[in-house]
């Protein structure tokens, strides 16, 4: 058959019509193909025998899954990997580079912080990226604390780490269309080559090739910056210097981890390279090429150059000797070909549908078919193992103690409450989702900035007694500040719109509020108020968003939310305000009193509150008397009976695609329970699995 298959493509491109020859099942010629390239992987790293033979593996993409197969077979690799642009050392200067910009690219500044090989203490650079994941802007007085927090933990390395972070992250940025002075880019692609040059001696070989391919790339991004400033140039702008870093980049760097090992077979990346014959050819992943890539040069240039004895191929001449050099593998194989085909739904290699011309009927073996039944030398059958199914009730194991936390707060005793297997997983197992993969959304944000400018403002001495127009004009003073402290977000390209329609909204919604504060005769007002004390669930701490003040000695606990004027008056309603009844209890153990409560919507400027003319523009929400005391009680009851539950090794799992069972009812004088919003569980894949999941 491979005689056939060779006779037949050869007179196929020497323009011979001849029919289709026939399929003839003797083992020289093998094609398959696998529902996924992994599999196919695993496949031939199988079939590959022992050097015994000449065998050559034509891998013209996807060669570092085949190395990875092989090396997991045991087999030796055939160093397949290839150069990237997008190893450790090389992603440091792009992102030190784009830093120089404003508006700055905090996600950009994020990753660059996280980043594993860094020029700052990585003490440091962990606690500020942790604090921009959450108000990404720099300044301020939080900033500042954050800083000196560091400055006192380090000790003696304090000052030199905060040099370090005043140069790379706190510093003057530079408008594009403006440009940077030549002198700041050098001096931070130097810094970055003195980081690489003094790791040059490491000892161990993967690292030291990393900090070599680093140290090269710096190195060129500070020669062609050189070389502009001899020229007389002195200022670079943002295209032209990502250019020069692709340029210093170039084809990137190979894992000196994944060189071939001895005794690996011949390999190519390119068809054509197969120069002689081999017993064996295998051809993996036969994907589509790709065509080659037209001159960078005009057609004046490509004539200056052919006249000064150049040798430059027009397009369809380099086609076809592309065309000639892929049917080398064919044509070289003298005992046996395999071809591995792409999964279905890639493009495959023009060789193959020449093949599909020239032989009638070939067949293409599923390699899960063999890999299932377990023939294959070097594969073992393994039993499936099916993912944790979805339950409504876990148990846990015999002896299992969970720790209880020594202080409670609303947003650990909601789950607690309504979702246990949620609070078991984050304050029992302590499994802690990251706060350093992305920017806060939209919604947390704007809800975030709205909250620093109310405590900003009722912090200012006398502003309770201010007019309208004094917060309006304190208000537009001070908002560009709050937004680049912990908004900047805001300011990247494409999100300008995303302020001015905060800022639309909320001014008038801060003078609403501080007219309904004045005209409810307001004493005092504390922002962010800190409560704490020791209840019958434990210590339980919280921190009231506005704790006002009123004369005889009456208080008032109101909680911010960015929006949801219907839910939050439907919460009131149904007596369900939990977290206001945690903080108005907390309140009531300082003061003696039960303090009114309510919620200020901050988009809508809507005051909901239950209390009755306590605010004269309050939308007031008609609430049985003491609701909130009764539903402390209630939330006491409800602890008691999930404590009990977790502590006989019963957890409740209140997810979608579950049934509420008998163990859910709570008791008599406990709370309803309501389903959490699985938006913001982040262990919502850990509850299980269903069926078709």
């Amino acid at each position: 058959m491979l005689r056939d298959l060779q006779d037949a493509v050869r007179g196929a491109r020497g323009g011979e019509r001849s029919p289709k020859a026939p399929w003839r099942d003797d083992a020289t010629v093998r094609v398959v193909r696998g529902e996924t390239a992994l599999a196919a992987a695993q496949w031939l790293a199988a079939q590959t025998r022992p050097q015994t033979w000449s065998h050559v593996v034509v891998a013209t993409t996807g060669g570092s899954l085949l190395d990875a197969a092989l090396a997991a077979a045991g087999r030796p690799r055939l160093g397949l990997g290839g150069a990237s642009a997008l190893r450790p050392a090389l992603q440091l200067l792009p992102l030190a580079m784009q830093l120089l910009w404003a508006p700055l690219d905090f996600r950009a500044l994020l990753q660059f912080l996280t980043h594993p090989l860094h020029p700052i203490h990585p003490m440091a650079r962990r606690r500020i990226a942790e604090r921009l994941a959450d108000a990404p802007g720099i300044g301020g007085k939080g900033w500042q604390e954050l800083l000196d927090q560091i400055v006192a933990d380090l000790g003696d390395d304090g000052a030199r780490v905060m040099a370090d972070v005043a140069f790379w992250i706190d510093h003057p940025r530079f408008v594009s269309a403006e440009k940077a002075p030549l002198s700041v880019v050098l001096e931070r692609a130097e810094r970055l080559a003195d980081f690489f040059r003094n790791r040059l001696q490491d000892n161990d070989e993967a690292r030291r090739a990393a900090w070599q391919s680093g140290h090269t790339q710096t190195t060129a991004l500070t020669q062609a910056l050189q070389t502009l400033m001899a020229q007389g140039e002195t200022r670079i702008g943002a295209e032209m210097l990502d250019t020069l870093v692709a340029q210093a980049s170039g084809r990137g760097s190979g894992n000196p981890l994944l060189d071939a090992q001895a005794w690996a077979l011949p390999s190519v990346a390119d068809p054509a390279a197969v120069l002689e014959a081999f017993d064996e050819v295998s051809w993996w992943q036969m994907a589509a090429v790709t065509v080659p890539a037209p001159y960078v040069w005009s057609a004046q240039e490509i004539e200056s150059l052919r006249r000064a004895g150049a040798e430059l191929p027009d397009p369809a001449e380099r086609l076809q000797r592309q065309s000639r050099g892929a049917l080398r593998p064919l044509l070289l194989a003298r005992e046996r070909l395999t071809l591995v085909l792409p999964p279905p739904g890639q493009e495959v290699h023009p060789v193959w549908s020449l093949i599909e011309g020239v032989v009638d009927e070939i067949p293409v073996s599923p390699i899960e078919a063999v890999l299932g039944a377990g023939s294959a030398p070097g594969i073992t059958t393994l039993n499936h193992a099916s993912l944790p199914a979805l339950r409504r009730w876990w148990q846990l194991p015999a002896g299992t103690v969970v720790p209880w936390p020594a202080r409670l707060s609303y947003s650990s005793l909601q789950p607690l409450l309504f979702n246990p297997y949620q609070w078991l997983l984050r304050y029992g197992a302590r499994l802690q989702p990251s706060a350093l993969l992305d920017m806060p959304g939209e919604f947390r944000l704007l809800g975030q900035l709205a909250h620093r400018a109310v405590e900003r403002l009722y912090r200012q001495e006398g502003s309770l007694g201010w007019t309208t127009e004094q917060v309006a004009r304190w208000f537009d003073e001070q908002l560009e500040a709050i937004v680049d402290e912990e908004g900047a977000v805001l300011r990247m390209p494409g999100r300008r719109s995303e302020l001015e329609s905060f800022r639309q909204r909320f001014r008038p919604s801060l003078l609403r509020l501080h007219a309904q504060l004045q005209g409810a005769t307001v004493t005092r007002i504390t922002p962010e108020k800190d409560l704490e004390a020791e209840t019958s669930l434990g210590l339980l701490f919280g921190s009231a968003d506005l704790m006002l003040s009123f004369a005889g000695h009456r208080d008032a606990v109101i909680d911010m939310k960015w929006a949801g004027t219907r839910k939050y008056r439907k919460v009131l309603e149904q007596g369900s305000h939990l977290q206001l009844a945690v903080y108005a209890h907390l309140q009531q153990k300082a003061s003696g009193q039960w303090p009114a409560v309510g919620y200020y919507i901050l988009r809508e400027g809507d005051l909901l509150t239950p209390a009755e003319g306590l605010f004269p523009q309050a939308r007031v929400v008609a609430q049985e008397e003491g609701a909130t005391t009764a539903l402390w009680e209630k939330a006491k009851a409800t602890h008691r009976w999930r404590r009990g539950q977790i502590d006989k090794g019963l957890v409740e799992v209140a997810a979608a695609g579950t049934e509420p069972t008998d163990e859910s009812a709570p008791p008599a004088d406990a709370m309803v329970i309501e389903a959490l919003d699985d938006r913001y569980n982040p262990y919502v894949r850990l509850a299980g699995w269903g069926a078709g999941q």
